[in-house]
């Protein structure tokens, strides 16, 4: 039976956590991927993507990602996360303070062809 986009998106999640997202966004993530809330100066493209990923990891070496909440069709995921780190590198010019911090994100996920577009 064929992945479904839940199960992708929870598979890049994973692999995320792991430091190791690189090869899942290369697979599932469609070269024309556009992101509308790119940090200030990322590309928002999937090389943008990739570059991000490693800077949180970089300024945040234990990040975890916790997937609360999907629901969504065919080709379109709402997703709620909380996202945990403890700020230990550099952030956008921030220095590392040692502290740790919960975010709470929600995204909006849009596939095409099996393949994250937006």
């Amino acid at each position: 039976m064929p992945e479904t986009n839940e199960q992708k998106f929870r598979r890049l999640v994973d692999a995320f956590n792991a430091g190791e997202q690189e090869s899942v966004i290369l697979e599932i993530v469609s070269p024309d991927f556009k992101v509308t809330n790119a940090p200030p100066g990322a590309p928002s493209d999937r090389d943008g993507w990739i570059a991000t990923s490693k800077m949180f990891q970089t300024a945040f070496p234990d990040i975890h990602v916790e997937i609360t909440d999907i629901v969504g069709g065919k080709n379109r995921l709402a997703i709620h996360e909380v996202v945990t780190g403890t700020h230990r590198g550099e952030l956008m010019g921030i220095a590392p303070i040692g502290k740790s911090a919960t975010v709470e994100a929600v995204h909006f996920v849009r596939f095409d062809g099996g393949q994250i577009i937006e």
